[in-house]
């Protein structure tokens, strides 16, 4: 598969999932979960989606890292928001 997956994870959640992740931010720990629709990786990225399904175990984990550098971002965007 071409480029970084962890780079293209983090392009796939920032265009489809920013919204919800957004969301889930500002009601974590209450809510700890995030659906991500499988037609939704497909239309954004296929090859992503082909690897996804065929070597599941070396994928998930690039999402894992690209979902904690979101959070990572969002909980230094909402401590800032707190001193306002």
């Amino acid at each position: 598969m071409v480029g970084d997956t962890v780079s293209r994870w983090e392009e796939f959640l920032e265009q489809y999932y920013k919204e919800r992740l957004l969301q889930l931010a500002s009601t974590y720990p209450e809510e700890r979960s995030l659906l991500i629709e499988f037609p939704d990786i497909d239309k954004k990225d296929p090859e992503l989606a082909d690897a996804l399904l065929e070597r599941p175990h070396e994928i998930l984990p690039d999402l894992e890292v690209s979902l904690i550098e979101h959070r990572q971002v969002l909980d230094l965007f909402y401590r800032y928001l707190e001193t306002l």
